[in-house]
């Protein structure tokens, strides 16, 4: 599974469970445009018992046949057995005691097939999502960017700030991290997070392209990359992950690893 193989689907069905109906619609067309060129299979889906007796349409039927089962088990296997278990222990963090400073940045590794995608594709990543801790009216909140975690009403994808303990939530995270610069470059944090909230208040919407060349949409990591670029201070001290294997989603990306591998981070929170 491609990091960006559901890049189209998730613009207007972020949800697990439509990913699923849309992927297996997929695979029914294109059973559907075999049915219709071949008499056999026709009948073989019009009655439901019609199968011929000859042994070139039972061969056929029986590769049909071994092709459903194979796609089943595959498709389970993918997206039900590997879609990643719940965060059980996440609900039980005192997110008050964590000693947040702003600038700080979260990641967190999700659940389902959306951080599976990220994570096949970012060969050396923990985290599949991140954003970075900012502090308006003198609560700590995290401005992070994801497709599939719209506000009631919103149409698009876009921007969002919520409090830690929801970023963190057991619905979407099972594991995750806090990691701040060291002192000797603190100077930029509060700078960043000031971006952040600016972006935030701007209401920037994701980038689903996935495109470094602008920053008028962004995507989560791109979001607090620029952030503290816009400070002064190149968060992935240059580093950029490329995907060749796909002519169709090659490019060149920030993944979360590309930050999180920076020596100059600390860390100051892991569960």
């Amino acid at each position: 599974m491609q990091l960006f193989f559901y890049r189209y689907i998730l613009r207007s069905y972020p949800d697990l469970i439509i990913i699923v109906l849309c992927k297996y619609f997929t695979f029914s067309v294109f059973l559907i445009r075999i049915i219709k060129k071949n008499d056999i299979f026709a009948k073989l889906f019009a009655t439901g018992i019609s199968l011929n007796t000859n042994r070139l349409s039972m061969k056929k039927n029986g590769i049909l046949f071994l092709i459903c089962v194979v796609f089943s088990c595959t498709f389970y296997v993918l997206f039900v057995k590997c879609s990643g278990r719940s965060g059980k222990n996440n609900e039980m963090i005192d997110w008050h005691t964590v000693d947040f400073q702003e600038g700080d940045i979260v990641f967190r590794r999700g659940i389902g097939a959306k951080s599976n995608a990220v994570l096949f594709a970012d060969k050396e990543g923990m985290y599949s999502h991140m954003g970075i801790i900012v502090k308006p009216d003198s609560v700590f909140m995290v401005v992070h960017i994801t497709p599939g975690e719209r506000e009631k009403g919103e149409k698009e994808d876009k921007i969002k700030m919520e409090l830690p303990e929801q970023f963190f939530a057991s619905d979407r995270a099972q594991n995750g991290a806090v990691v701040r610069l060291k002192e000797d470059s603190l100077e930029y944090a509060g700078r960043a997070a000031q971006e952040a909230y600016r972006l935030y208040r701007k209401r920037i919407l994701f980038d689903h392209d996935y495109s470094l060349e602008d920053s008028v949409k962004m995507y989560c990591s791109e979001m607090v990359w620029h952030a503290y670029l816009s400070a002064g201070k190149d968060i992935s001290c240059g580093r950029r992950s490329k995907i060749e294997s796909s002519p169709i989603y090659a490019g060149t990306y920030i993944f979360p690893s590309d930050i999180f591998k920076n020596d100059e981070l600390t860390l100051i929170y892991k569960f």
